[in-house]
């Protein structure tokens, strides 16, 4: 579930690169920043920067950094989503209520 995303472009008179960051839940309090990449119009490829699920502040500060190293190589932000802690704790109740019960 899509948690997070910034959508970042490069362009200039030889370039329009298009760059996807985004923080996915996993469950259980587990997350997975995920990236996109390549030429605006075409079909992007994909990777993640974390191998493994990692906690909420983690993921932030991984999808913090890659914002930040992109901008610095002259990408700028086209496109941002917010976290949504609310609906995070939407979907994160039910499952420990399951649990306890």
């Amino acid at each position: 579930m899509l948690i997070k995303k910034a959508y970042i472009r490069y362009q200039d008179e030889k370039s329009d690169k298009v760059y996807e960051v985004e923080i996915v839940y996993h469950g259980w309090n587990k997350y997975q920043v995920d990236f996109s990449y390549g030429r605006t119009g075409r079909k992007l490829k994909s990777d993640t920067n974390t191998k493994i699920p990692v906690s909420l502040n983690e993921a932030e500060t991984i999808f913090d950094e890659l914002v930040n190293y992109k901008h610095k190589r002259g990408f700028f932000i086209s496109k941002f989503s917010p976290i949504y802690y609310e609906y995070l704790l939407e979907i994160s109740l039910p499952k420990i209520q399951k649990i306890i019960n």
